[in-house]
């Protein structure tokens, strides 16, 4: 699966847990954070998209969102991050 629809996928799956995906320009790379009561993945969108992906990945792990429903190569994708 191509990492475009990967990205497409994961910001989908955020969206159903109620955490934006926030596409940012900056000096940042990105990563998880809470703002007010909001959970929010901001990545610079300038890097590449499988830059995003490592940030978004982590991000899962990091607060243990239950990714067991995505789709076979998406999760996957996400699984090679676990640990990290």
């Amino acid at each position: 699966m191509k990492s475009q629809k990967i990205l497409e996928e994961l910001e989908k799956y955020l969206n159903t847990l109620g955490i934006e995906l926030e596409k940012a320009v900056g000096t940042v790379k990105g990563g998880y954070c809470r703002i007010r009561e909001d959970s929010v993945i901001v990545i610079n969108r300038k890097i590449p998209v499988e830059e995003q992906l490592t940030i978004i990945a982590n991000a899962i792990h990091r607060n243990n969102l239950d990714y067991s429903q995505l789709r076979p190569p998406v999760r996957e994708f996400v699984e090679r991050f676990k640990g990290l």
